[in-house]
């Protein structure tokens, strides 16, 4: 997790209660090198932006979470690389599940089963798998 915001108290408030859920979560100063991360903005801005890029060359994918009150508009942090971009209004279970899913998603596109039909690791090859491996076992579609 990384905290652009400079510590404000919605921060502190999604941090302690993030922490108490299923999924182990430090704070840092940049995105880990895991499958998912967390990224607390309270605006749009060049710190943000730069930590998406950087999340993004690491192969990360990041939810970026911002104020209550609706200041960090999605579509422009969508469109520089966060996966999910959300208000925090304190939704714990549907963060812990996001990470899960998202730690779960890039475990299947790492296993010898993907890795043996597929060669390469180009982000639109990843991205298009990443895609098709939410939409088989997540989806709610009809067998």
């Amino acid at each position: 997790m990384v905290d652009l915001t400079g510590r404000q108290d919605w921060v502190q408030e999604a941090l302690a209660e993030l922490r108490a859920g299923t999924v182990d979560l430090e704070l840092g100063d940049a995105v880990g090198t895991g499958p998912a991360g967390i990224i607390f903005a309270a605006s749009d801005s060049p710190d943000l932006r730069a930590a998406l890029a950087a999340a993004g060359y690491s192969g990360s994918r990041v939810m970026v979470i911002g104020p209550r009150d609706g200041r960090l508009k999605p579509w422009p942090v969508l469109e520089a690389g966060a996966a999910e971009c959300v208000a925090w209004l304190g939704q714990v279970a549907a963060a812990m599940a996001w990470l899960q899913r998202a730690e779960e998603v890039e475990s299947v596109l790492d296993s010898v089963e993907v890795r043996d039909q597929f060669s390469g690791q180009s982000p639109a090859l990843r991205a298009a798998l990443r895609d098709l491996v939410v939409a088989a076992r997540f989806g709610r579609a009809p067998s």
